[in-house]
């Protein structure tokens, strides 16, 4: 029983969704920034949440992408 890959189309999936969560923190960073290019948030905290969370699903996001291109390297 293959879990990756039910009907073919889960890497494929999974990449979509990792470029997606990469598109959409990127965005997100543009809208914070001042004009001083600098990042606002209301308060310390949830600049270090916000931080640390964003750090954490680009991390994710990247392992991702290279887990899915090195699984159709090996399917081929």
């Amino acid at each position: 029983m293959n879990i990756l890959n039910t009907n073919g189309n889960t890497p494929l999936l999974l990449l979509l969704v990792a470029i997606a969560i990469l598109y959409i923190r990127g965005r997100n960073r543009f809208k914070r920034r001042g004009l001083g290019g600098l990042p606002h948030f209301s308060n310390f905290g949830s600049n270090i949440i916000i931080t640390c969370f964003e750090w954490i699903l680009k991390w994710a996001a990247y392992l991702t992408i290279v887990g899915v291109i090195i699984y159709y390297l090996i399917q081929k």
